[in-house]
């Protein structure tokens, strides 16, 4: 049986307003170490990362302990977001709490879970994990 498991990017230092260069903030960098704490037992057969420098630094720690190199995939950056938001923190609580709010020029949460299962669903159909009777219902 294939397992995936999806790892939500450690917190990330907003002060840096672009998206995919936006680092993890010194909590962030503790939170990826605990994450490859807790995991390193894990049989990974591989470790999947968006290109944003907040992913990859999150799963870095990682891929280090268990030996597997990050394999970066543009389908994994994250909603489009909308020109740079001045309360960004009260923006990302409105959006998960409201998973259709979006900005003008971004998109809302709900659309976002959407296509990254869809997304997610094609690539394992294609991997031979999920059978077509499941992909009918996409």
């Amino acid at each position: 049986m294939t397992i995936i498991d999806f790892i939500r990017h450690g917190e990330p230092d907003t002060h840096i307003h672009d998206d995919r260069l936006r680092p993890l903030t010194t909590r962030g960098q503790r939170q990826s170490h605990a994450i490859a704490t807790n995991l390193i037992y894990i049989p990974y057969t591989a470790v999947y990362a968006s290109p944003a420098a907040r992913a990859t630094e999150t799963v870095q720690p990682l891929a280090t302990v268990i030996g597997k190199e990050i394999i970066h995939d543009d389908r994994l950056l994250e909603r489009q977001m909308p020109d740079w938001v001045v309360d960004f923190p009260g923006y990302v609580r409105k959006q998960w709490t409201d998973l259709t709010y979006a900005q003008a020029g971004g998109a809302n949460q709900s659309c976002r879970f959407r296509r990254d299962t869809k997304r997610l669903c094609n690539h394992c159909h294609r991997m031979g994990w999920l059978r077509s009777a499941h992909m009918e219902r996409l």
